[in-house]
C-alpha cells in the first residue's frame, strides 16, 4: 500500500522520477474543483497538458449541468409545495 500513497507524498518515492500537475476545474466564473494528475519516468509533453485541460473542462461542464439540474428540481418541488397550499387554502374558504 505504500506505493498508492506515493504520487501524493512528500517525501521520496520508490518510483522516482514523479511528476504531477494540477489543474483547476471551473464551470462558469467559480472553481468547482482541481484534477490533480501524476506520471511516472516521462515529464508531461504538451499534449498531455492540453488532454488534462480538455478533460477538466469537461468535468467542469458536467458539475455545472448536474448543479442546474439540482437546483431546477428543487424550483418545481418548491413550486409543488406552494401549489397545493394554495388549492388547500381555497378549499377550505369554499368549504368552511
Amino acid at each position: 500500500m505504500k506505493h498508492k500513497k506515493c504520487v501524493f507524498a512528500t517525501q521520496a518515492c520508490d518510483f522516482g522520477n514523479k511528476y504531477t500537475t494540477i489543474i483547476p476545474i471551473f464551470a462558469g466564473k467559480y472553481r468547482q474543483g482541481t484534477l490533480m494528475i501524476a506520471k511516472f519516468n516521462s515529464a508531461f509533453v504538451d499534449e498531455d497538458l492540453i488532454l488534462a485541460e480538455y478533460g477538466a473542462s469537461l468535468l467542469g461542464i458536467e458539475m455545472f449541468r448536474a448543479r442546474s439540474e439540482e437546483e431546477a428540481e428543487n424550483i418545481r418541488e418548491r413550486d409543488s409545495v406552494k401549489s397545493c397550499s394554495r388549492n388547500f387554502k381555497l378549499f377550505r374558504v369554499r368549504s368552511g
